[in-house]
């Protein structure tokens, strides 16, 4: 049986993420706390960001008022 090779993920650090969005840091944090993204994974201490290709970055919520 072959083994598969997996290719290394890459870590997004909190500033690149918010210059990748165009909004600053205390702008993500504070769409950590409101629940639009998912919170930061911690890689240590003063290391935190999310895994490239993550595709549950977003937290999707539903908006107030909208029928389906």
């Amino acid at each position: 049986m072959p083994s598969q090779i997996q290719e290394p993920r890459c870590f997004i650090r909190v500033k690149a993420r918010a210059h990748e969005l165009g909004v600053s840091r205390a702008t993500l944090y504070r769409w950590v706390q409101a629940g639009r993204i998912k919170p930061p994974t911690r890689l240590a201490s003063r290391t935190a960001g999310w895994w490239a290709g993550d595709e549950n970055f977003w937290i999707i919520t539903p908006v107030v008022g909208v029928q389906r």
